[in-house]
């Protein structure tokens, strides 16, 4: 609060004006005596004039001197308390982030995030955003065209090989999520049985290293089977038998919602067959542009691990919440998936498993998937470190 101290000028003025009226009420009195000792000389004297002796109204004067006073008192300083005045918040940072493909269940930390209002407390107004064709995320960001984008860790190497300024800065999937799956009345009952089967694809990372590792834990190679990219209808090639089976980055939801179709199925991991363990989802930042944005993404990050931590307590509650803001994931296949899904996310979005991308990096060297062999600074970076 603020305190103002001020004085007032009443009391002296009004001893002042006290002292006055005496002396003027006393005068009379003084006057006589005087008069009686001359009184001998007054007698002689015919034209002698009268003392002129003031009529007061004290009661008056006094109620002048009060008005005066309390006029002077509000021109006066006093003392006075109030609060202070409120300080506007700064503006809140955009942050753009493009999701990898349309929003589900595995977006869940970013949808959380901001219906719970944690970006509005870190200060940061986020963006999400659709692509209408999954391969444009990636070119966005290098030509800052959005702040952030999500992909997978294989890609961000494959990325990083071909010269885009792009740096894996949080994980939001923290396990593998590329699987081969096929339909359970298939006669395809291992991985080996793959040989002169149409698979189909949608991302070439999921065709090579992913798919190609797998068949050759078996012996086999990418020219053993017939390889058909389908796009992004996976889940409906392999419903309507287009293909024998299918490669791809959704073993936490296909299965669950091909079983809704009635189509029971069965799926091979690729950590099982060779592949080296991987992030399944990350943020990606442009490079160039990094440390002008260090600070936002920090608290990004922050704001996304405490989104994760009330999910992780409060499962149902998150699930509601979810399906609120996003009422297209809303299904009975999503809602079983869930549980599967919660469990993948990366608790510590920001921590870096710095050997973990050392040795996918590796990996794809000695496949030859890579022309150099990149050091994880290059890689990725922990920002909260």
């Amino acid at each position: 609060m603020t305190l103002l101290t001020r004085r007032s000028g009443l009391p002296c003025l009004k001893r002042f004006f006290m002292l006055f009226v005496f002396l003027i009420l006393i005068q009379p009195a003084i006057a006589q005596d005087t008069s009686s000792q001359e009184e001998d000389t007054a007698e002689n004297t015919t034209n002698s004039l009268p003392l002129l002796v003031p009529l007061v109204d004290v009661d008056a004067a006094l109620s002048i001197l009060s008005e005066s006073a309390q006029n002077t008192e509000e021109d006066t300083p006093s003392v006075t308390l109030r609060d202070p005045e409120p300080i506007a918040p700064p503006p809140l940072q955009q942050i753009r982030i493009m999701l990898d493909w349309y929003p589900s269940p595995q977006h869940a930390a970013l949808l959380v995030a901001e219906e719970r209002g944690y970006f509005d407390r870190e200060g940061l107004d986020v963006k999400l955003i659709s692509p209408a064709d999954a391969s444009v995320p990636a070119k966005l960001l290098a030509a800052s065209r959005v702040d952030l984008a999500l992909s997978r860790q294989p890609e961000l190497h494959r990325l990083v090989d071909d010269g885009a300024p792009v740096v894996r800065i949080g994980t939001l999937i923290a396990t593998p999520l590329a699987s081969v799956l096929v339909r359970s009345d298939s006669e395809i009952e291992s991985i080996s049985e793959l040989a002169g089967k149409t698979v189909g694809y949608s991302m070439e990372d999921n065709l090579d290293p992913i798919l190609d590792t797998m068949l050759g834990h078996h012996g086999l190679h990418l020219n053993d089977i017939d390889p058909e990219n389908v796009n992004f209808s996976l889940q409906q090639s392999l419903a309507t038998e287009e293909v024998d089976a299918i490669v791809g980055n959704a073993r936490h939801t296909v299965p669950y919602q091909l079983n809704q179709e009635g189509i029971p199925t069965r799926q091979f991991l690729a950590e099982e067959y060779g592949v080296p363990r991987h992030d399944g989802l990350i943020l990606m930042a442009n490079r160039d542009r990094l440390e002008s944005q260090r600070g936002n993404f920090q608290r990004l990050l922050v704001a996304i691990e405490e989104a994760t931590l009330w999910m992780v307590n409060h499962p149902d509650e998150a699930w509601e919440l979810m399906v609120a803001k996003e009422p297209g994931l809303d299904s009975e296949a999503n809602q079983n998936a869930w549980p599967e899904t919660l469990r993948r996310m990366a608790l510590r979005p920001s921590a870096l498993n710095a050997r973990r991308y050392r040795h996918f990096e590796q990996f794809l060297h000695e496949r030859n998937n890579s022309r150099e062999k990149h050091p994880v600074g290059r890689l990725a970076v922990d920002l909260n470190s």
